[in-house]
């Protein structure tokens, strides 16, 4: 390599290094396609159909199936673990086919362990270049998924077909997944570039980006050869193909899934639900590591998280007597019976986290103590156990500055889908998310330069229909101006009450300063929110006159200063309302600035805050 020039150096520096593939699946989840799709690769040398498939057989002599026989004769390497480690581990030779791809199935997994330890004890244990380490370290790893449902349908299908004899979750394979999966993490391979988890939905539905993904994982180049091949049998199929391949062979590519429904769907066995409930949290389990991210079709996934902390949150869930459980962010979900789902039928807090205190925590918590009690919640948890449930979360995830937890307490879970509550059978259900979020950044307010809002269409519901004072989940009211804001390119919408006074926006409280006067609405339509409580406290210390009235539009599109009140966003100076300017515009004025100043220093009050405990 010295010994070139710099444009061969660069020429072989690009050049692919030669690679080996080994993709790792669920049965009938379109491996033999991907297995086409590298074979199609014009930078493939080879592709092995199951070269371990022998090895599984001979040392599991229960498992029959109809052409054993005629498997362990094409597999001779089935007898030693050395000949599959060499098999597995044997590079391309020609430069410029480094790809050599291997299709398993994921119960075979176990043999990897055990033919590596085998072959091991014939190579050195200090050798970084051992062939046993370089799978593990080296060699790149496809996990194949499919939805468990299905997989296991369709294996029922072959069963009642007497292709293989009943379906267990050996079979199904979810299980040697998961443990494949933490040996590649324990190794390293899973922190670096070598291991792609990928759904089959995701291959199905739009192959081209799929397998772009796998190959940008791996540092190789795609190619559109690999959408396409030929039908028929192919020459590396294994032997059993005549009993499996009959979909595949008809194909000529990937296409899209149809979006015609289907003429017949398949029942579940209720034997088969105790597997089902096994395999689906394993199935999450690894859906939660696919190179392809739900939200992708929609948008910059990168952008998702403003802090990357919060992509490895845990969330508390749990009912009422239950110790509930903390759920990585990607694993957590709603019950379709909780009353939150069924009908919007629960309450909620946003609480903030400052240099070591929760603020105004005792005050939160009272709130949404007398929501539930105005919406007569039935055996819910006790101001102790949402308490517990807090500090468990925030110790989980080592917050304990530039936090915000979003308390919700239900309903709870319904024994069957209805809006009356007494099938509420269960206990409320407590959920507590704690993220790290900035009092200023892009999903809270710019508390520098303000914010513009608009005016809404809708009125603010008054304590005659839904009262604002209990704080509850069902938004609508509140969510449908929002969406008016976002259309408008504003920040939030004003929202008036039904006599066409100023209530609130969509999400905060809402002053203005006309002629010195700190104002702000009666709280008649509007929630008297808690951060609003400490400026009106916070603007009568400082001497200010303070009053609660009745204030038009215009009086506030002609005030000297508007702000808005809120947990989330704190002070928010406003610059524009319906396309007319504040005062100046230019953000803050004085009497907003000095309320900021005093308001950012209230956590250190004596019992305006509760202490956190120590982590350990």
């Amino acid at each position: 390599f010295h010994h070139l020039n710099n444009t061969q150096r660069r020429t072989m520096s690009n050049r692919p290094q030669p690679t080996i593939v080994h993709c790792w699946s669920t049965p009938r989840s379109c491996s033999t396609a991907l297995m086409y799709s590298f074979a199609s690769h014009p930078m493939t040398a080879s592709v092995n159909d199951e070269p371990l498939y022998g090895r599984h057989l001979h040392t599991a002599p229960h498992i029959s199936r109809p052409y054993k026989d005629e498997l362990l004769a094409s597999q001779p390497q089935h007898e030693s673990s050395e000949a599959c480690l060499d098999l597995l581990t044997k590079h391309s030779t020609d430069p410029s086919k480094p790809i050599v791809f291997h299709k398993h199935m994921a119960k075979q997994a176990p043999l990897l362990s055990l033919v590596a330890h085998a072959a091991s004890a014939t190579t050195a244990s200090n050798s970084t270049s051992a062939p046993h380490k370089d799978i593990l370290t080296k060699h790149k790893h496809i996990i194949l998924l499919r939805d468990p449902m299905r997989v296991i349908q369709s294996w029922s299908a072959a069963v009642a077909k007497g292709s293989v004899p009943t379906t267990t979750l050996e079979e199904i394979g979810l299980a040697d997944l998961v443990s494949l999966h933490s040996t590649l993490s324990n190794t390293g391979a899973w922190g670096g570039n070598n291991v792609a988890v990928v759904d089959s939905h995701d291959l199905i539905n739009d192959a081209e980006a799929t397998l772009t993904a796998i190959m940008e994982k791996f540092q190789l180049p795609f190619d559109a050869a690999m959408l396409k091949w030929k039908s028929g049998p192919k020459k590396y199929d294994g032997c059993w193909a005549s009993s499996w391949y009959e979909g595949v062979h008809a194909s000529t590519g990937w296409s899209p899934a149809s979006k015609a429904l289907p003429s017949t769907y398949a029942k579940v066995d209720p034997i088969l639900l105790p597997l089902y409930k096994t395999c689906l949290p394993l199935y999450t389990l690894l859906r939660s590591y696919s190179i392809v991210h739900p939200a992708a079709k929609y948008t910059d996934v990168t952008q998702l998280q403003e802090d990357p902390r919060n992509e490895k949150s845990l969330y508390f869930v749990g009912s009422a007597g239950s110790p509930g459980a903390l759920y990585p962010r990607d694993l957590a979900s709603m019950v379709p019976y909780d009353s939150a789902v069924q009908g919007g039928d629960g309450v909620w807090e946003g609480v903030r986290i400052y240099r070591n205190k929760i603020f105004k925590f005792e005050r939160h918590l009272k709130r949404l103590f007398d929501s539930a009690h105005a919406l007569n919640f039935k055996n819910q948890h006790t101001p102790e156990e949402v308490k517990d449930a807090v500090f468990r979360t925030l110790a989980a995830n080592n917050i304990r500055d530039g936090g915000h937890i979003r308390l919700t307490l239900t309903r709870g879970i319904k024994c069957t889908s209805s809006m009356n509550p007494k099938f509420n059978v269960y206990g409320t259900t407590l959920i507590v998310a704690a993220e790290f979020k900035a009092t200023q950044g892009r999903t809270t307010y710019d508390n520098v330069k303000g914010v513009k809002l608009i005016s809404s269409s809708g009125r603010r519901n008054g304590p005659d229909l839904v009262d604002s004072k209990i704080h509850h989940n069902n938004l609508i009211n509140n969510i449908i101006p929002k969406i008016q804001a976002n259309n408008a390119g504003a920040a939030d919408a004003l929202m008036l009450g039904i006599d066409g006074f100023v209530s609130e926006t969509n999400a905060c409280n809402v002053f203005c300063v006309r002629d010195g006067v700190l104002c702000t609405p009666h709280a008649d339509y509007c929630l008297p929110g808690i951060t609003r409580e400490s400026v009106l406290l916070i603007g009568r210390e400082l001497g200010m006159e303070v009053k609660e009235g009745r204030f038009s539009l215009v009086e506030f599109m002609t005030a000297d200063e508007v702000f808005t009140t809120g947990t989330m966003g704190e002070l928010t100076p406003v610059y524009e309302i319906d396309g007319r300017t504040i005062a100046d515009g230019k953000g803050a004025g004085p009497v907003t600035k000095r309320l900021q100043e005093v308001y950012k220093d209230c956590p250190e009050r004596e019992g305006w805050s509760t202490p956190i405990p120590e982590f350990v």
